[in-house]
C-alpha cells in the first residue's frame, strides 16, 4: 500500500510517520488493533536525514533495520 500524508509544516507529521512505521517494524498493533508480523518499511525522500529518521524510529521502539530510505 502507498499513504501520502500531507499538511501544514509543524503539525505533527513526522511524528506519526514514525510511530506508525514503529509498529509496522515491530509487529505492534494499532490501537484497538490485532498485533501483526513484523514488516519492512520504505521511507520515500523524508525531510529528516536518515541518521534522524533512524533515531526517531528507535525513540519509537521500532526496528531501525527494517526501514528503507530513499532520497
Amino acid at each position: 500500500n502507498v499513504t501520502l500524508l500531507g499538511g501544514d509544516p509543524g503539525g505533527g507529521k513526522s511524528m506519526l510517520v514514525y510511530d506508525l512505521a514503529a509498529r509496522v517494524t515491530t509487529g505492534k498493533p494499532l490501537p484497538g488493533g490485532p498485533p501483526r508480523a513484523p514488516r519492512d518499511v520504505l521511507v520515500v525522500h523524508p525531510e529528516d536525514h536518515d541518521s534522524v529518521v533512524q533515531q526517531r524510529i528507535a525513540a519509537a521502539d521500532g526496528d531501525p533495520d527494517r526501514i528503507h530510505i530513499v532520497d
